[in-house]
């Protein structure tokens, strides 16, 4: 039986769970500086936890604002201390951001009064040690009227977007950061209406979405947005965020994940049945919703709740933080809102600012990764007083946080086939549906439901559960359709094309659906013409993974030997293989005695069998053979006994029997004695001649089968006489 998953996606979801800001820090005053007033701030942080702030700062001394900064370490220790960020200094400069780039430098922007009297935007560049990279720069080309309010963004190759108020409508230029240069500005398309304090974060795909407070022509504020590609190019129409005309919407704050998501919040003046109140719109790349349309961010309503500011992680997770008056009890706090990484706004309000006393305002964040570290920064104290945080009037307080693990596992399901077991049971493996699920926390997987029987046969929803070890779950649910597959052998591993008889091999039996735990395979082998009346049994198995087999030993040569299968289970017989060929083993068989003279040949006598040429090796000599009765012709070197061996033909190693026995006559005949520096018993043969120059010395005797004949010059010594003797060589 057999369980199929043919749909993967129908609806995924995760629980909602409670964000905790946890592990805060203490407060502590920023600034050095701490005459007068220190405020609307700004901060950034890289990805080792540096963080890089700015603000505007009046000392008194003058009627001028200037901008400052500071770079500290992840626990507010000064990296760079306080340095002033504007070179020009005639007039106030005011309201700075600050972004980081992920190519190793900070971005600095801030509006100033220029020599012309106008407000101009200005642009700075720094490594993170702060020295200057890009001097002071005006942005914009347009030096009529005031340009105000500049934000900025990042994008994934490192460049900076910067945008700012142009006179009533939105301009911004690009900071390329591989060149270090600007590109020519651009304009958000005119309405004709007044477009106030643009807002800008990046894209995945480097480019951008620009949000703005438009005020239409009843005079009310809305929140607009239009996205722009990498070349600065418009992608969307202008959209209606806030999609509201009965109340004003304004003060836009705006952030961005890697996963395509733009998360916008603005105040609404009147929405939330008393005041003002935050809300927020989750949208795609291209400005569509994703399901998170002008919701409520604050849970208390009563007094005002404005001025938001966002921070995202790359996957999501976001923090909401505003300022509500006199809900700490003193003035303004701060208080802050999270969402997990699939919108869910989180239950519980979160006070950033332990000091309740005077003004806590005007916040900034910047977000790490998703469980933190948070970085806080704020406006604090009250204007001509000097009992407060750093002293006289207003300075800004940095504070840290980590973040409760709220990202849910990002669930992905796939489709899958289960068979039903013998019993026709299955249980499902929730893995086994599991098509990437990820958290960086690890996750558990469950399925529901887990087990199937014939009855599901059809249609089912089967749901994958992860949850991570926090709790965080997410779900998706996927239909399982069930169906039966009978038993079936479908084809065998492991046949050649040629075998030899007695050889032992590998075989292996390829099946479909689960088999009763009581089924044995019978393993079949057909006779030399392919025929299974008779057959062999190779062997008996119960498993199919690969078993020994043995050709049996004795079989007849023949190409269209066969192998089947039967099993025992419903009587089931697989198919007959492809014909193969079977050898016979060659044999050779030898025997015989032999009395010969060294160096003579003999022929001797063999028997072989088997279908072609035998090869084999007998008294030394590799020699071969292919009738069933044979001769072979040899040389022995020595007598002795000797055996066939090293039997084989071009498929098969062979056996022998059998021996030949060869004897050297024990009194051979000697040919061509020199007797001249040599005395000599033997023999020598009729046909041969005593060579001899000189004299014999010693009494010997020559014997020859019919004669002997002297050479010219022969001579013995009288003393020693020369005997000859006929007839004792015989040679066989």
């Amino acid at each position: 039986m057999k369980k199929l998953i043919s749909v993967i996606f129908l609806l995924c979801w995760t629980s909602l769970g409670y964000a905790q800001l946890m592990n805060e820090s203490s407060e502590l005053v920023l600034n050095t500086g701490t005459a007068n007033q220190q405020q609307n701030t700004s901060v950034t942080s890289d990805s080792n936890g540096n963080v890089y702030a700015v603000w505007e700062s009046w000392d008194g001394s003058n009627l001028d604002y200037e901008i400052k900064a500071k770079f500290t370490d992840s626990l507010g220790n000064a990296l760079v201390a306080e340095f002033t960020v504007n070179t020009t200094t005639n007039e106030d400069q005011r309201y700075p951001k600050i972004k980081y780039s992920n190519q190793g430098f900070v971005f600095v922007t801030w509006m100033g009064i220029g020599t012309n009297g106008d407000w101009d935007v200005y642009g700075k560049v720094f490594d993170t040690s702060g020295n200057v990279l890009v001097g002071e720069t005006i942005l914009h080309a347009d030096l009529t009227g005031n340009q105000k309010f500049p934000n900025l963004a990042s994008t994934p190759n490192g460049d900076l977007i910067l945008v700012w108020q142009n006179n009533t409508q939105v301009s911004g230029t690009r900071y390329i950061s591989n060149t270090s240069s600007f590109s020519a500005n651009f304009q958000i398309d005119s309405s004709g209406v007044a477009q106030l304090v643009p807002v800008v974060a990046g894209l995945t795909n480097n480019g951008f979405t620009v949000v703005w407070q438009e005020t239409d022509t009843l005079n009310d504020s809305e929140i607009k947005g239009q996205v722009f590609d990498s070349s600065n190019g418009t992608s969307s129409s202008i959209i209606n965020i806030s999609n509201n005309s009965t109340f004003q919407q304004i003060s836009p704050a705006v952030s961005s994940d890697t996963l395509g998501n733009v998360y916008v919040v603005w105040t609404d003046k009147g929405s939330d049945g008393s005041n003002e109140g935050i809300y927020l719109s989750v949208l795609s790349q291209t400005l569509g919703s994703q399901g998170q349309n002008n919701k409520r961010i604050n849970k208390t309503t009563s007094g005002f709740q404005n001025f938001p500011s966002i921070a995202t992680s790359v996957n999501g997770i976001t923090v909401v933080s505003w300022n509500s008056f006199n809900q700490d009890a003193s003035y303004d706090g701060i208080y802050s809102r999270v969402l997990d990484n699939n919108h869910n706004i989180q239950t519980n309000e979160t006070r950033l600012n332990s000091t309740t006393d005077f003004f806590q305002s005007f916040s900034a964040l910047s977000l790490l990764g998703d469980e933190g570290p948070l970085y806080a920064l704020w406006q604090s104290g009250m204007k001509d007083s000097t009992n407060t945080q750093d002293g006289d009037e207003y300075g800004i307080v940095w504070r840290s946080f980590d973040l409760e693990d709220i990202t849910h596992p990002d669930i992905a399901c796939k489709a899958f086939t289960l068979t039903l077991g013998p019993d026709s049971t299955a249980t499902l493996i929730a893995d086994s549906l599991n098509n990437g699920t990820f958290d960086a926390n690890g996750f558990t997987l469950s399925v529901d439901p887990g087990s199937f029987t014939l009855s599901d046969t059809g249609s089912n929803n089967v749901i994958l559960t992860a949850i991570d070890p926090s709790g965080n779950k997410s779900t998706c649910v996927s239909q399982v359709i069930v169906q039966f597959i009978t038993p079936e052998v479908l084809s065998y591993d492991g046949i050649k094309d040629n075998f030899c008889a007695n050889e032992t091999f590998n075989f292996r039996i390829n099946t479909q659906g689960y088999w009763a735990a009581d089924n044995q395979f019978t393993i079949q082998l057909s006779d030399e013409n392919g025929i299974f009346t008779n057959p062999v049994v190779l062997g008996v198995v119960t498993d199919t993974s690969f078993n020994s087999l043995t050709i049996p030993a004795e079989i007849v040569s023949s190409s269209q030997y066969r192998i089947r299968v039967l099993s025992s289970n419903s009587g089931t017989t697989g198919p007959e293989s492809g014909n193969f060929t079977l050898h016979a083993q060659p044999t050779v068989a030898v025997g015989g005695n032999f009395i010969i003279e060294n160096g003579q040949s003999i022929t001797v006598p063999v028997e072989i069998t088997g279908e072609s040429t035998v090869n084999f090796s007998l008294a030394g000599e590799l020699l071969s053979g292919t009738s069933a009765s044979t001769s072979v012709s040899l040389t022995p070197s020595s007598s002795g006994v000797f055996s066939v061996s090293n039997v084989y033909n071009e498929f098969c190693q062979g056996t022998s029997s059998g021996n030949i026995e060869v004897t050297f006559d024990p009194s051979p005949c000697l040919s061509n004695v020199n007797i001249l520096e040599v005395s000599h018993y033997g023999l020598i043969k009729s046909s041969d001649v005593i060579v001899s120059i000189g004299t014999v010395n010693d009494i010997t005797t020559y014997q020859a089968e019919n004669s002997i004949t002297l050479n010219p010059g022969f001579s013995t010594n009288t003393t020693k006489p020369f005997k000859a003797e006929i007839q004792n060589c015989i040679e066989e």
